[in-house]
């Protein structure tokens, strides 16, 4: 049977073409785009979603049905979101192991070696288990309430420790101060605060490195006062060292920066001058007798004055800190047993040695 044709009104009558059956123009490209996006970290994503576009181009149309195919792929398989959990996981796996290495590595600088951690990193290492991965973080969770536990226990041993040190320095200065008192209690003739012969010897020495390295001259002075002994022992103990103490203050307002004055026996003291020659040493020894002859030291029984006689000595190359003293000592007895007016300050004369 030949069809009938169609009247111009069966035509007209003919439904019309939905518009929103069919899929926006920007959609296959829009598409495509999020297709490639997903495919950044998924190549076989990337690959199919090339093909895709290549086909489109070539076709002059979106490949709706392969398109369909691919979502759906992606959907029932669940292929990306297994994907990114896998990442995930990998990124957790290398920050526990690298997380264990280290902490691993800190309990051993400490000298707590733990086999246990580097044993759980290196089976994560080898594989993705995820009862590798709560049993690692676990045992990192325990050793770190370990470590706090240790380093509060430490802290308190420091602090401890540290109050000791502080114990032990403020002993160790109370130490230094007995010993600097002990030590000038030795160097110190307790009658009349005057260094003592251990005090004069260690000066004396001193002197002759001057001596020999700056060829610098010096002089001693050897005083004795005569009757001494006898007028302490009748003075007292309180009157002798305020005797002792004034004669000491005395003198040492006579002397040069510099110059010692000590004690070295009970009737006898050494004056040592320093870059002073045998009539430099002279003069300063002439403006002490003067100072002693005109000085009365005030007692309970009167006025006391002191009878001093002087021995003085230069020094020569060779001499020593015996040949010096035996030698004032020397002019000083001489000049007492004589007891001549004017003639209590001997010197020794003898001309130095040649060079």
């Amino acid at each position: 049977m030949s069809e009938e044709p169609q009247t111009p009104l069966q035509r007209d009558e003919e439904p019309a073409e939905d518009p929103r059956s069919k899929p926006p123009i920007a959609l296959p490209g829009l598409l495509m785009a999020v297709l490639r996006l997903l495919g950044e970290d998924e190549p076989w994503i990337q690959e199919t979603a090339d093909d895709l576009e290549v086909r489109q181009k070539c076709e002059g149309q979106p490949p709706w049905p392969e398109i369909q195919h691919f979502l759906a792929k992606i959907v029932s398989h669940g292929q990306l979101t297994r994907s990114m959990w896998r990442r995930e996981r990998e990124l957790l796996k290398e920050v526990m192991v690298e997380v264990a290495g280290g902490f691993g590595a800190t309990l051993g600088d400490i000298g707590q070696v733990d086999n246990q951690l580097e044993t759980l990193a290196q089976q994560l290492r080898n594989t993705d288990n995820l009862d590798h991965i709560r049993t690692l973080k676990e045992v990192l969770l325990t050793r770190v309430e370990d470590f706090r536990t240790h380093t509060r226990e430490l802290q308190k041993k420091l602090e401890i420790s540290r109050a000791a040190v502080a114990n032990s320095q403020e002993h160790m200065k109370r130490m230094d101060r007995i010993l600097t008192e002990t030590r000038d209690q030795q160097l110190m003739d307790t009658d009349t605060g005057l260094p003592n012969r251990y005090a004069f010897s260690g000066h004396f020495r001193r002197q002759l490195e001057r001596a020999a390295n700056m060829e610098s001259p010096f002089s001693l002075a050897v005083l004795i006062l005569a009757e001494l002994p006898r007028i302490l022992l009748k003075l007292g103990p309180k009157r002798e060292a305020r005797l002792l103490r004034s004669l000491n203050t005395q003198i040492r307002g006579e002397l040069h920066k510099g110059d010692l004055f000590a004690r070295i026996g009970d009737d006898r003291f050494v004056l040592l001058f320093p870059n002073s020659d045998l009539h430099a040493a002279v003069r300063k020894v002439e403006k002490i007798r003067y100072l002693l002859d005109h000085t009365r030291f005030r007692l309970v029984e009167g006025n006391l004055a002191l009878w001093a006689f002087f021995g003085v000595v230069a020094f020569r190359p060779g001499m020593t800190e015996s040949d010096m003293l035996y030698l004032g000592v020397r002019r000083a007895t001489a000049a007492m047993e004589d007891d001549l007016e004017g003639e209590r300050i001997r010197i020794d004369d003898a001309p130095p040695e040649p060079p």
